[in-house]
């Protein structure tokens, strides 16, 4: 990745979780893509649906995608993404060789996380300026976990909207199946549901 001169790390928005993920739905419906296959398909979205796959909405972005390879030791001081502008960002899957789809699908919604939410904060405070994420955050600083665990809430949101994701749990006696669905990995499946179930819970 080439860094300019300055270089901000994202600010965090400070929203709850439900807001953050709502916003993460919406942005995903004004955008046109449609993380639920089925329902991509159906007869219902059909013109709505502009982006079937989430590289080719970060390319519209302006973004491009990019693999390296990051030696193990330097893997938690190194930067997943850098944002230019709001019509240039890159992103740097890590790896010799590429993750499965899925796996990159989680990867990239985080990222757009960070695009969508804080960079508009970073510009706000610095002005036209660039803003880096690390590909993890520095464990001592609680304004990059934050930051992180933000743009994780939004890849959820963005990938497993709450209404389409449980309709389609309930509907199905093979849980399993929903990662191939919403073209994420299991473990996403299984703590988006933990996680509604318990909202719904408690009220």
């Amino acid at each position: 990745m080439h860094f300019p001169s300055q270089v901000y790390q994202p600010i965090p928005a400070n929203c709850a979780r439900h807001a953050i993920e709502t916003f993460a739905e919406n942005v995903a419906e004004r955008l046109g893509f449609i993380p639920d296959r089925d329902l991509a398909e159906s007869h219902q979205m059909r013109g709505k649906v502009r982006f079937e796959r989430i590289h080719d909405l970060i390319k519209k972005l302006g973004g491009q995608i990019n693999f390296e390879y990051v030696p193990p030791g330097e893997l938690h001081t190194s930067q997943s993404l850098i944002v230019f502008s709001n019509e240039r960002f890159e992103i740097a899957l890590h790896g010799r060789l590429r993750l499965e789809d899925r796996q990159q699908n989680w990867v990239l919604a985080q990222e757009l996380g960070h695009f969508f939410l804080h960079y508009p904060m970073v510009r706000q405070k610095h002005g036209d300026v660039a803003m880096a994420a690390n590909r993890y955050p520095d464990q001592s600083d609680p304004t990059a976990i934050q930051a992180r665990r933000e743009a994780m809430w939004f890849a959820f949101g963005f990938l497993t909207p709450a209404r389409a994701f449980m309709d389609a749990y309930r509907g199905t006696n093979r849980p399993s199946s929903l990662e191939f669905r919403f073209n994420v990995p299991y473990r996403v499946v299984d703590l988006r549901y933990q996680y509604l179930s318990e909202l719904k819970a408690s009220g």
